[in-house]
């Protein structure tokens, strides 16, 4: 079985028996564990049913996170209204950068749920309390 091209797999090691082991930390992988699985591991991330990498440098870190959430967004997103129309959302683009950061500190345990909650702007409280 070939690797596909992703550049996560330069992070583990093939093993005897087509095991994989982490280069970082040593953890072992099955045979056909899937990319996914690799980018969670390093990500930091909690709630990913793997175990999470205590030695990757912060670099691949920051890296395997931005390939599990996409790119950061670049325009206005839309959501669809009561009338079936296309509502264009009020939270600007770096307002919702700046969410996806806080919840990603608060899934790798550097943040309190409160404090999270107590960063989100009023304005954009208000909005997710209409539904939009």
């Amino acid at each position: 079985m070939s690797r596909p091209n992703d550049p996560f797999w330069e992070y583990v090691e093939k093993m005897d028996g087509d095991s994989m082991r982490c280069k970082f930390c040593g953890l072992l992988f099955a045979k056909g564990t899937s990319i996914r699985r690799i980018k969670s591991h390093l990500s930091g991330l909690k709630g990913r049913g793997v175990k999470n990498c205590a030695q990757v440098p912060q670099h691949v870190q920051d890296a395997a996170l931005a390939a599990i959430d996409g790119p950061p967004e670049k325009k206005l997103k839309t959501v669809a209204g009561s009338s079936n129309n296309e509502v264009t959302n009020a939270i600007s683009a770096s307002a919702q950068q700046q969410n996806n950061e806080m919840m990603m500190a608060q899934q790798r345990g550097d943040l309190s749920l409160e404090d999270w909650m107590a960063s989100i702007p009023v304005e954009d409280m208000e909005l997710l309390e209409r539904g939009y």
